[in-house]
């Protein structure tokens, strides 16, 4: 089968390994696998494009597009995509190909080297739980390699790719490897409460030791559905009458924390 993407979709990443291209948009986010160089329009980074048509494969277990004709010259520029905040043990096969972003990460330092090298995997841990840091092959050509591999934690950004059962973080450039994002550390804490879970039409986030600040509801394609400040409560409840069925991202922010959470809505 051939499927066209239906509206507009948002380039995140690309590279030259394979012309690869990373899209996104409300919905969901694909991996367009591009070997035999189909897509000869040049884009730049955070272009939006119509009318992406190829056919769907899956390379241990990362599903692909692959193209079948040009989509022709970008509808808008300079777009922002907003990298859902998430944590290494709330990655999942959800997730793949989508922009992401995981705070206070440490990478493990290999025995052999100290700089970035292409085709490796790295051990990553960020207080939750150890995954893997993948780099592409050399062909990418990202500015990261042969660059100093951080020796203290940062928060870092990149697209999620899925080999076999594993979700594998990748990021696209230097610039995706920044100080963490507030001076105190963020980190998560076990005592926030989000109840019931799975929801129907309302759900609690209740932390007795602090005031919550604010919580955000996203999709697992990382959109935006809800925002509730909590104007200093400690217990706060989020009307999800509106939303679709299905699974969410719940990202608490109190006092100087920040905790995901996934909340079910059944009905």
């Amino acid at each position: 089968f051939i499927y066209r993407i239906t509206g507009e979709v948002i380039l995140t990443h690309q590279n030259g390994n394979r012309n690869q291209k990373y899209f996104q948009d409300g919905t969901g986010a694909i991996l367009v696998d591009d070997a035999a160089e189909i897509i000869t329009t040049a884009y730049e980074q955070y272009d939006a494009i119509t009318g992406l048509t190829g056919k769907l494969s899956v390379y241990n277990n990362m599903l692909q597009l692959v193209p079948e004709e040009d989509p022709g010259e970008a509808v808008s520029s300079g777009n922002i995509v907003e990298p859902l905040e998430l944590t290494l043990a709330d990655m999942s096969y959800e997730h793949q190909a989508m922009l992401v972003v995981l705070r206070e990460v440490s990478i493990e330092m290999p025995d052999d080297h100290e700089e970035f090298r292409a085709s490796y995997s790295y051990t990553i841990s960020d207080g939750t739980s150890e995954g893997m840091l993948r780099t592409p092959n050399q062909a990418a050509g990202l500015d990261y390699f042969e660059t100093p591999i951080p020796d203290t934690p940062k928060d870092i950004t990149g697209v999620i790719n899925q080999f076999q059962n594993d979700s594998q973080l990748m990021p696209r450039s230097l610039t995706d490897f920044s100080d963490p994002a507030t001076s105190v550390s963020e980190k998560i804490r076990g005592d926030i409460m989000l109840y019931p879970n799975p929801a129907m039409y309302r759900f609690f986030v209740e932390n007795p030791d602090d005031e919550i600040k604010m919580v955000r509801v996203f999709t697992l394609n990382g959109q935006l559905v809800r925002e509730v400040s909590g104007n200093g409560d400690m217990l706060l409840e989020i009307d999800i009458s509106g939303m679709e069925a299905g699974m969410y991202i719940v990202q608490v922010i109190s006092g100087n924390y920040v905790e995901s959470r996934k909340l079910q809505i059944s009905r």
